[in-house]
């Protein structure tokens, strides 16, 4: 008589997909040359991933989580391709770099101005962020604030004006 015992086996089955890539990113806005950019993985799948990013500016990273600093302002694709044993999947998102204003113009009437008389300066810049603030150096000692200012020479002469303009990151 031959007796046979059955030993009770168990396997365990890996079940793998195909990830699904995604991340978000901060802080907004992002200053060129100034703000640490934290990315942040948000891709979904299994077993072991593995990453690769391209920031659209030369610099990439295999890294999970990276941080990164844009040097120049503009608009850039950022891209993530995540990718394990069943395929990859890529995500791209536009970070939009911004710059401190620029072409900041100062215009003033009446042309010419008259001493004793109200002159009224306007100014102007081209920025990718509203201008927060506007400082006026009229060149006499003399300072004003805002889009308009109004300011009376109390003497002849030939008066440097500085305007600068400051946004969110920086003049």
């Amino acid at each position: 008589l031959v007796e046979a015992t059955l030993s009770d086996k168990r396997n365990s089955v890996v079940i793998s997909s195909t990830p699904e890539a995604g991340f978000t990113y901060e802080p907004t806005p992002v200053c060129a040359g100034e703000t640490l950019v934290q990315f942040t993985n948000t891709t979904v799948g299994s077993p072991t991933l593995t990453y690769l990013w391209d920031f659209d500016d030369g610099w990439s990273s295999a890294l999970e989580n990276p941080t990164h600093t844009f040097a120049q302002a503009g608009s850039y694709e950022v891209a993530l391709i995540a990718f394990n044993g069943c395929g990859l999947d890529p995500a791209t998102q536009v970070v939009p770099v911004h710059g401190a204003p620029q072409q900041i113009t100062p215009s003033w009437v009446p042309t010419p101005p008259e001493v004793g008389n109200v002159v009224t300066f306007t100014a102007q810049a081209s920025s990718t962020l509203p201008v927060v603030d506007w400082a006026w150096d009229f060149g006499d000692g003399q300072s004003g604030s805002g889009p308009v200012a109004q300011h009376i020479y109390a003497a002849t002469g030939t008066y440097t004006v500085l305007l600068t303009a400051t946004n969110e990151c920086a003049s």
